[in-house]
């Protein structure tokens, strides 16, 4: 069974169980994501009460969040750096896995609106995935998966079109922005932008990555792995060259809060 695409909020999908067994399920496009349906018998007694459940559910979830920031995020270099970040625990019955859908400074500090990255002009942000298994984007002005977007759409487009972007010595694709990007103008950008840009998708590398595989039930049993997508680039770089306010996201997880600010001083 397959309940498809979950993609709105709110959306549910119900399932019956006519028979006792224990049924694994899991979701095909985060493969870290599955649980089991233990289905008993009309007359067995449940195991344990809600309010055990409820403590099992907690303690899982503290388990998997602390700690979900690493301590040793680089702060030393030229270049103020952003991260995104998740963790891999191990539990009772097997591992867990925890992303933080924020941006982070090098200190640990969420970037919000009310409190922005602050550089000043001229300087060079690196914006760096250490998420063990959750690809993002770094996209500043119209997600390319938009419709409305009218240059180079699609997953892993660069939506800047001022010509100064490409991919540095050191393999980090690096781009330019000008101006900064005001919201209200998602909609309305025309082929001379010089405030928009797409990162693509940034994924931790091979050897930083969660590996391995995950069962997925059928006949034949199958596997998939951990890492739905395939490793690229995890650093991208953003020199700002105007003062302001320059809103970004993460085009895969905005709808979650993945939102970002940074504020260009003189």
């Amino acid at each position: 069974m397959n309940s498809g695409t979950l993609s709105t909020y709110g959306l549910t999908y119900s399932v019956s169980f006519p028979v006792q067994g224990n049924f694994k399920f899991t979701c095909l496009i985060h493969a870290s994501m599955f649980g089991t349906v233990h289905m008993l018998g009309p007359s067995a007694a449940l195991p344990y009460g809600q309010p055990a459940y409820d403590f099992q559910a907690a303690a899982q979830i503290a388990n998997v969040t602390a700690g979900l920031i690493p301590l040793n995020l680089p702060t030393n270099g030229p270049d103020p750096r952003v991260y995104t970040v998740g963790k891999v625990a191990a539990t009772g019955g097997g591992w867990q896995y925890g992303s933080m859908f924020r941006f982070v400074d090098a200190f640990g500090n969420t970037i919000t609106k009310s409190s922005p990255l602050k550089v000043h002009v001229g300087q060079t942000v690196e914006f760096t995935n250490v998420d063990p298994v959750e690809p993002h984007t770094i996209t500043f002005g119209c997600p390319t998966d938009d419709p409305t977007c009218p240059i180079n759409t699609g997953p892993g487009g660069f939506v800047d079109t001022s010509g100064a972007s490409g991919t540095a010595a050191d393999g980090a694709q690096y781009a330019v922005l000008n101006a900064p990007f005001d919201p209200v103008d998602e909609q309305h950008r025309d082929a001379n932008s010089t405030s928009e840009i797409n990162s693509g998708l940034l994924i931790s590398q091979a050897q930083d990555r969660a590996t391995g595989a995950t069962p997925l039930s059928g006949a034949p049993a199958t596997t998939v792995p951990i890492a739905q997508v395939s490793p690229t680039l995890n650093r991208f770089r953003v020199t700002f060259n105007a003062t302001g306010m320059y809103r970004f996201i993460c085009e895969l997880h905005d709808d979650l809060g993945m939102i970002g600010w940074v504020n260009v001083v003189p």
